[in-house]
């Protein structure tokens, strides 16, 4: 009976954890400032990831723009705050953070140009 319901309490911390990091759930853990500036690699889930590439292409757009100074507003990108958004657009602008895979590519069938995944 004891090993069951320690199997039960297991289960239900499993749960709880994989509900806390569904994208929709406003009570996800947010990315820390440690967690994200250590490394390039801090992603460790499908969903950071899919976070990671948001950034590329916010980063291309602005480093496609023209002039000579440019006011971006960033806002949260799923569970990464707004400021650390903003250091991970920053490292990617000046270098610091290389972007791999290109966000856009052309067609030429279609003469239109799509962002890849």
């Amino acid at each position: 009976n004891l090993d069951n319901e320690s199997k039960l309490k297991k289960a239900i911390e499993n749960i709880t954890v994989k509900i806390n990091e569904y994208s929709t759930n406003r009570n996800r853990q947010d990315k820390n400032k440690d967690e994200l500036m250590k490394s390039d690699n801090w992603m460790s889930t499908y969903r950071d990831a899919i976070n990671n590439r948001r950034i590329d292409l916010i980063s291309q757009v602005i480093h496609n723009s023209k002039g000579d100074r440019m006011l971006v507003c960033v806002d949260d990108i799923d569970n990464i705050p707004s400021q650390y958004v903003q250091l991970l657009l920053q490292k990617r602008l000046i270098g610091e953070t290389k972007i791999n895979k290109p966000v856009f590519q052309y067609d030429e069938y279609y003469e239109r140009v799509f962002v890849t995944i």
